[in-house]
């Protein structure tokens, strides 16, 4: 019985190692061939750059809002308490005292000096330079992603011509080793 369990579990690991070096293989035998349009489509989707990028965009954006909400009314809640005296003690004779307090405040800037406005300008042009970022992180992968495609066509070319060129020298020692065996 142990020997037909140990038996098994090879059989299993065997089937589980040939299955997944076949399926490897079948991987490895199909390159994917990529258009430039794309890789380039691909580079834009995967690339962190440009999602750091719409990041920075989408918090200029809340930067907008943020310096608006200068301009609205604030509130604001306070409260404390003291407790005056010990009890049971010969120094106070009024006994214990407690106080407390409660404050609301509701301030609206009427006159800023133009400050508000200016952080309002300020912030949506801070939106704009995030936005060129934005563009300048699209192009730079963009062209990044061009430069590799013609890169890797450039090599596969180079290695076409390089088998060409060895294929064309072997036909040429075949040639010279016959006429060298004929003149024999």
């Amino acid at each position: 019985m142990i020997i037909q369990t140990h038996w098994e579990k090879r059989l299993a690991a065997a089937l589980t190692v040939g299955f997944l070096v076949l399926n490897t293989a079948a991987v490895v035998a199909a390159p994917v061939e990529l258009s430039l349009d794309d890789s380039i489509a691909l580079a834009l989707m995967n690339n962190p750059a440009i999602k750091i990028a719409n990041t920075d965009k989408e918090s200029a954006n809340w930067g907008i809002s943020e310096a608006k909400g200068a301009k609205l009314p604030s509130v604001s809640l306070s409260h404390s308490d003291t407790r005056s005296g010990t009890p049971g003690s010969a120094s106070n004779a009024g006994g214990v005292g407690n106080n407390f307090s409660n404050t609301i405040k509701l301030s609206m800037p009427i006159y800023s000096g133009g400050a508000i406005e200016a952080q309002i300008e300020q912030a949506k042009l801070n939106l704009k330079v995030n936005d060129i970022g934005v563009d300048k992180s699209r192009q730079q992968v963009q062209l990044d992603a061009t430069t590799g495609y013609f890169s890797i066509l450039g090599a596969q070319n180079s290695l076409k011509v390089s088998q060409e060129s060895v294929d064309m020298m072997q036909d040429h020692l075949k040639n010279v080793q016959e006429i060298g065996r004929a003149h024999v």
